[in-house]
């Protein structure tokens, strides 16, 4: 009853702890013009810093942030330049264009700068030989900064260069795709010399007349290529590689990738997979002159197939461990597995009598054949 008695005493003081609701006065005037207000100027004749037109293009002369209200289509020349550093420009969702024929000028060109949010288009188109239509020579072309959600297609030479990041972007029918720092997903095809180029490309696709995604780190990436290397690096993991007529994959450590060379079996096509140390991988290749995996110093845990006799998996100079190959149309001189030590190695497909593992002086241990 003591503390009933105490909590009758406090509620009235706490039924009035939050004060009038009622505001003392109307909300005064800002007095700020709407552009003071949003921070961003549009991309039109007559804005600050802004000069040119949507049918001769725009030039930014002063650093802050744009946004498009419209279209650009150019006959020749840039849609956008953008002379002042740093520079955000906003494309919210519209379209760059270019008839220019052949192809000349750049979609953006620019310094250190942000691009987001809208499509280049043109109608030229790539191939494994060359670019034909009109269109411009490049599409956004910067000396530092990022490019998120742009999609480009149509251009002779690079599709997006410059920046040190691009984000959930693509590039079609172009020279070359992407060629910027960190690459991420991203989609890169029908590019006539390499889809993407960079330091890092992660969760990335690559489909390519040449080669297919070289950086010094590729993870979580797909890569095709039918007259190239598809996946080039220093360290590769998680990712796929394959190509028509040049390595799958070749880095100096892979790990959890696969990579495959699908030349025919008249072909000379080169190795699925070329690396110094190969772990948890798989390769393969239909060339009887190539092998599956080639290893400089290790191969663990791997898979490797030859579906054209010759040799599964090489290594050079260190152990095959754990590791399996598959040769079929093997000839007498032919081995599943060349090293200088395996361990726990199996074969398969081999004719009767092959023991299908080269190494000196029998250097096979824990059940390798």
């Amino acid at each position: 009853m003591k503390h009933l008695s105490i909590l009758a005493l406090l509620l009235p003081s706490l039924a009035f702890a939050q004060g009038a609701l009622t505001p003392a006065s109307a909300p005064a005037a800002s007095m700020k013009r709407l552009d003071q207000i949003e921070a961003r100027c549009p991309v039109q004749a007559g804005a600050p810093g802004v000069t040119g037109s949507p049918t001769t293009g725009f030039t930014i002369s002063a650093a802050g942030s744009y946004y498009l209200t419209g279209d650009i289509a150019v006959a020749s020349g840039n849609a956008i330049t953008i002379t002042a550093s740093p520079v955000t420009l906003d494309l919210n969702g519209f379209t760059l264009s270019s008839t220019a024929n052949p192809a000349a000028g750049y979609a953006i060109k620019g310094g250190l700068a942000r691009i987001s949010n809208g499509r280049i288009q043109c109608a030229g188109t790539a191939s494994a030989t060359g670019f034909s239509g009109p269109g411009f020579t490049s599409g956004i072309s910067l000396t530092s900064g990022s490019v998120t959600r742009v999609s480009v297609a149509g251009i002779s030479g690079t599709g997006i260069s410059g920046a040190g990041l691009v984000t959930h972007s693509s590039v079609r029918q172009s020279g070359i795709g992407i060629n910027a720092g960190i690459v991420a997903d991203c989609t890169a095809s029908a590019c006539r010399t390499t889809g993407i180029a960079s330091t890092i490309a992660v969760r990335s696709t690559a489909d390519t007349f040449g080669q297919g995604i070289n950086a010094a780190v590729v993870a979580d990436t797909t890569a095709t290529s039918s007259a190239g290397d598809a996946i080039v690096g220093t360290v590769v993991r998680s990712s796929i590689g394959l190509s028509d007529t040049g390595y799958g994959i070749d880095a100096k450590v892979v790990h959890d990738s696969t990579g495959r060379s699908r030349v025919d079996s008249a072909g000379t096509g080169p190795t699925g997979l070329r690396t110094y140390i190969a772990y948890n991988c798989h390769g393969t290749t239909a060339s009887s002159n190539a092998y599956g995996i080639q290893a400089t110093y290790v191969a663990f845990n791997c898979t490797t197939g030859n579906t054209a006799g010759g040799l599964g998996l090489w290594v050079e100079k260190g152990p095959a461990v754990f590791s399996k190959a598959f040769i079929s149309n093997a000839g007498g001189n032919d081995v599943a597995i060349s090293a200088p030590l395996a361990i726990g190695c199996t074969v398969s497909g081999l004719p009767a009598g092959m023991s299908g593992v080269g190494t000196p002086a029998d250097m096979k241990f824990l059940g390798t054949p």
